[in-house]
This record gives C-alpha cells, sequence and structure tokens, in this order.
C-alpha cells in the first residue's frame, strides 16, 4: 500500500485538476473516489468532506506560488529580464487553472477562500512585485521616469479586477489569455510603432512636448 502522504498527494493532484477545470460543485467524491480507483471510504480518512479538499487545494496551490516567487526573487544571479519572464510564466500558469466555472464557486459558496486569494494576491504578489520592479529600476530595465508604485498598481489592480466571475462574464477569454494581454499592455504598449512616435510623450505632467509658441516664431522672423 502506498505511504498515506503519497496517497494523500494523488487525492490533492486528481481534485484539483477536477476543481480547476469544472468548478467544485459540479465534481462529486464518489466521482473523484472512482477516478482515483479507491473507495470513498479512504477518500474520507483522509478529508472530511469536499469542503476540506477544496481548502487544502486552494492553500496548496498558493503555497505553492508563494515558494517560486519567494525564490525567484531571492536569485540575484539570474538575469533579469529571464527572472522576469520566469515570474509572469509561472503566475501566468497557475492562474490559467483558475476557470471561469471555478471561480464562479469560490464567489458563491466559499466567499471565505475567494477572500483567502485575494489577500494572498495583495499580500504576497504584491509585495514581491515591489521587490522586482525596484530591482528593474536598479538594474536601468525599466524606465526612471515611471514611479515603481505606479507601475506596480497598475498591474495589481490590473490583475486583482479582470480575473474574476464577473469579468469572465463579459469577455471570451481564459485566465492565461487576459493575464497574457494585462502584460502586453504593460510592457508594449497599446499603440503601433507609427503611432508611438507621433505621440511622443514628454515629461510627467504633459502628455506630448511642447511646440514653439508662435510669438517665438515671430521674434526669430524679425530678427532675420
Amino acid at each position: 500500500m502506498p505511504p498515506r502522504t503519497e496517497i494523500r498527494r494523488r487525492i490533492l493532484e486528481a481534485a484539483g485538476l477536477k476543481f480547476f477545470t469544472h468548478g467544485f460543485t459540479r465534481v462529486s467524491m464518489d466521482e473523484l473516489a472512482a477516478d482515483l480507483g479507491m473507495s470513498k471510504r479512504t477518500l474520507y480518512v483522509h478529508f472530511p468532506g469536499k469542503e476540506a479538499l477544496l481548502q487544502s487545494v486552494v492553500r496548496g496551490m498558493m503555497r505553492e506560488i508563494a515558494e517560486r516567487v519567494d525564490g525567484l526573487t531571492a536569485d540575484r544571479t539570474m538575469d533579469f529580464v529571464e527572472k522576469l519572464r520566469a515570474m509572469m510564466t509561472f503566475i501566468g500558469s497557475r492562474l490559467a487553472r483558475i476557470s471561469r466555472p471555478f471561480a464562479e464557486d469560490l464567489h458563491r459558496h466559499a466567499p471565505h477562500l475567494w477572500k483567502e486569494i485575494e489577500e494572498f494576491r495583495s499580500r504576497k504578489i504584491l509585495d514581491k512585485f515591489n521587490l522586482l520592479f525596484q530591482e528593474g529600476m536598479d538594474r536601468g530595465v525599466f524606465r526612471r521616469d515611471i514611479h515603481p508604485r505606479v507601475l506596480i498598481m497598475a498591474y495589481y489592480h490590473a490583475i486583482q479586477n479582470l480575473v474574476t466571475p464577473e469579468f469572465f462574464a463579459q469577455v471570451p477569454l481564459s485566465a492565461q489569455q487576459i493575464f497574457d494581454q494585462v502584460l502586453h499592455i504593460i510592457f508594449e504598449g497599446i499603440l503601433t510603432g507609427s503611432a508611438r512616435r507621433r505621440y511622443a510623450p514628454g515629461p510627467a505632467g504633459g502628455n506630448d512636448a511642447s511646440p514653439p509658441s508662435k510669438g517665438t516664431g515671430r521674434q526669430k522672423r524679425r530678427k532675420t
């Protein structure tokens, strides 16, 4: 017989796959036990109910993200652009697990867990990205005329408010596609190359460089 920890790992892995894909209200303990090839009694030995199983799945996902993000943030030997790409890819792949049915189920039937996810995004992800973006400033990767807190909060609130059941209902996109588009907008912008050159933003506080005044032009012509 496999050790207890291995059985628990298998249950969490199978439950996570089904919950994230179909939502937990659409998955029964009978179905899960059948998929795992074990009795429902064995399932209940490890988890007293579906609520406890859901809680372990969600908290396990948050723990996995926290450990990976901590490791990447602390690595000072890694090329910064590679680090940024690795972190974005990892978080995006984890966000992609959250299907519309799963987000709706959490919001409606387990609001305490949804609140935990939101607090985790605020406490762990926001704090770590703060460190990451500051490192990007120090290394000359990010422009210094952009205040790091503005960049961080723009990113954070985009993710916070777009990966939600309400927004899922408005667009035919997965969590991964939403995440990819947010990153594309933040790091590459929405303007085409030619439009960006015409926009030509100036210093903070103005949208574009101020052209010479007409009065200045007339003075120059009188001098010539």
